[in-house]
């Protein structure tokens, strides 16, 4: 039976599963090949380094873990990473400061257009992932058609402009043979809005051009202009264009310091079909590992992907990538709040386009309603002069005149009435967004100034027990005295030292227990009979740590 054979067979179970996980959570943050020893030592997993090695062939075998060279140590494959991914995986919370750093980025771009908004988001997640992002604009296939506007240059020039929903601006030139009016190109405005207000380029069917013909009639020079111009800039601009911030973050991976790997994935962001399929979402945070990308240039990457909404539907797509060797838990805790806040904006924004189109909705509508009921109120006249011979036409003026003007008057009535509570709805609004404007300015100051004092403090409470040793040495330079008397003083002194760093929580990395890319850094490999393979052979310069943060690596020779 052969190795894939055995390994489709055997069974991952617990024990295996969590060898597995601080494999991946160990590599994640070394980026080195990962060895039996390291995992014995670092994780209290119950068991001896010769019993992991074993689960980790048998790792390697089910295809979960590959190995670089033979006298490496292991690393997670695709699949690895997948069942990480998919079970393993726990999301972290994001600290207060990443909160509101979202919130705020997103929050003071709320009241811009929406590309503006993407760009904002697009920024923040490559500074807050050290990841490529690269982020879809709305296409115009997805957006509904909020105006169309003709605009005269002269008499045989005309623009058309047509904008969207989703904040798309176009335009295109129309030459025509006649000259229109202004009276008629404002006519013609009307046609347009009201027959393709609300559709999108897929919803513009042989029907609606068939009734947009009927009503320009007469306008047939226009109108085979209009057309063909309206589908050429919604055609031409029906694949989106794309936002790509952070593409030197992918240089700090040393998985790019190979000339060539960095080409590919540069050209890869650079192809716009690979991105188009590279961000393709149906969904939730969708996360794509290595040959789970069809494209070859993507094989050895990581793409996450997310879809952003406008009105309730999808209209882009938002994607980072990076190598396989990523965070994936922190990256997508970040992605997630990220879209959310950006969602919230993009619902403000809409909002406040919404209120744009809802007053001159309301506009139109006034003088819709003015036209009918006085065309309504001609009739009834007619009605009255030929069915009534008591009254005269004189009489029936009057009468459709004042039935007019106080139809007229209530529903103005109407229209000022609903314009004072959207005004109202406005002003509230601004009050919300003035307030917490001023809620965060005032945490940024406050957090700043506390910040400012933790450090004052800091430094002093270091420089406290740094003095006196200062102190020290002056003294013991100062007395007369043989070598032998200053190497003691100058002994005295460093004991001295040593005791204060201990006091602020300083202790020197323990360089005993063989070598760790978490605290040492080598810088030479020598083969000693004596020793086991990644034990310290020499100590070039110490290293210290205060808790888990290291403040200078131990400089070693590593025994192999």
């Amino acid at each position: 039976m052969s190795a894939n054979n055995r390994g489709d067979k055997m069974a991952i179970d617990e024990r295996k599963i969590k060898i597995l996980q601080a494999i991946i959570n160990d590599y994640i943050v070394t980026g080195e090949p990962v060895g039996s020893r390291t995992i014995a030592k670092k994780y209290d997993l119950g068991v001896g380094s010769a019993t992991i090695r074993n689960e980790m062939a048998d790792l390697e075998e089910m295809g979960y873990l590959e190995q670089p060279h033979t006298s490496a140590g292991r690393i997670p494959s695709s699949k690895g990473y997948r069942l990480y991914v998919d079970k393993l995986m726990e999301r972290p919370k994001l600290s207060r400061d990443e909160e509101l750093r979202i919130k705020e980025y997103l929050i003071n771009s709320a009241m811009h257009e929406v590309d503006t908004i993407l760009k904002e988001a697009c920024v923040l997640l490559s500074e807050l992932t050290n990841l490529t992002c690269i982020v879809q604009t709305p296409s115009m296939k997805r957006s509904y058609i909020r105006s169309l506007q003709l605009i005269r240059i002269d008499d045989f020039n005309l623009i058309i402009v047509i904008a969207t929903d989703s904040g798309v601006i176009k335009n295109h030139r129309i030459k025509v043979n006649s000259i229109t009016s202004n009276q008629e190109l404002l006519r013609i405005n009307e046609v347009l809005n009201s027959r393709l207000k609300n559709l999108t380029i897929e919803a513009i069917n042989l029907e609606v051009i068939n009734e947009l013909k009927n009503e320009l009639v007469g306008f047939d020079d226009l109108f085979n202009a209009i057309l063909p111009a309206l589908y050429d800039s919604l055609n031409n601009n029906s694949k989106s264009d794309f936002v790509v911030e952070g593409t030197t973050n992918l240089f700090n991976y040393p998985e790019y310091n190979d000339i060539e790997k960095a080409k590919e994935v540069l050209q890869l962001i650079s192809n716009k079909d690979c991105v188009i399929e590279l961000l393709e979402n149906s969904g939730d945070i969708s996360i794509k590992i290595g040959e789970e990308n069809y494209i070859p240039e993507a094989k050895d990457c990581s793409v996450i992907t997310a879809e952003y909404f406008l009105g309730g539907r999808p209209i882009g797509s938002v994607g980072l990538i990076g190598p396989q060797r990523i965070n994936y838990s922190k990256v997508v805790t970040i992605m997630s709040q990220v879209m959310k806040e950006l969602n919230k904006s993009l619902k403000d924004q809409e909002y406040w386009m919404r209120w744009g189109v809802r007053m001159e909705e309301n506009k139109d509508f006034k003088a819709e309603e003015i036209t009918k009921e006085n065309q309504s109120a001609v009739e009834e006249n007619e009605l009255v002069t030929e069915d009534t011979e008591a009254t005269s036409k004189e009489e029936a003026e009057e009468i459709v005149e004042e039935y007019t003007e106080n139809d007229d008057l209530a529903l103005i009535g109407k229209m000022k009435d609903e314009n004072k509570k959207l005004s109202n709805e406005v002003d509230a609004l601004k009050e919300r967004l003035l307030r917490l404007t001023a809620e965060y300015d005032n945490y940024r100051k406050r957090t700043a100034k506390e910040k400012e004092g933790i450090y004052t403090d800091a430094c002093t409470d270091v420089l406290k027990e740094i003095l006196p040793v200062a102190d020290n040495l002056e003294r013991a330079i100062a007395v007369d005295g043989t070598v032998e008397d200053l190497k003691k003083g100058v002994e005295m002194t460093i004991k001295g030292f040593i005791n204060s760093l201990e006091k602020l929580g300083v202790e020197e990395i323990d360089t005993n227990n063989g070598f760790d890319p978490n605290f040492h850094q080598a810088i030479s490999v020598v083969e000693d009979a004596n020793l086991s393979t990644n034990d310290i052979a020499q100590v070039y310069q110490k290293g210290y740590k205060r808790g888990d943060k290291v403040i200078r690596y131990s400089m070693v020779t590593v025994a192999k």
